[in-house]
């Protein structure tokens, strides 16, 4: 079985530039499923910075 260090992209909960204005945060695996099996599955969002100096924040979901 996979240990969250194999399925995670470290460092976590930090900003890494993907591109320019583009960020991504890796966060922590999850458990994932109703009632059994539970899956691991990492987590992760995206920082996108818009032409107005907005900023959009996108995250992964399980489906």
């Amino acid at each position: 079985m996979l240990d969250d260090a194999q399925i995670t992209y470290p460092p976590l909960n930090t900003l890494k530039l993907g591109a320019r204005n583009i960020w991504i945060v890796d966060g922590p695996a999850i458990r994932f499923g109703w009632p059994w099996p539970k899956f691991r599955y990492s987590t992760r969002m995206t920082v996108v910075r818009l032409a107005s100096d907005e900023l959009r924040f996108g995250f992964s979901c399980p489906t």
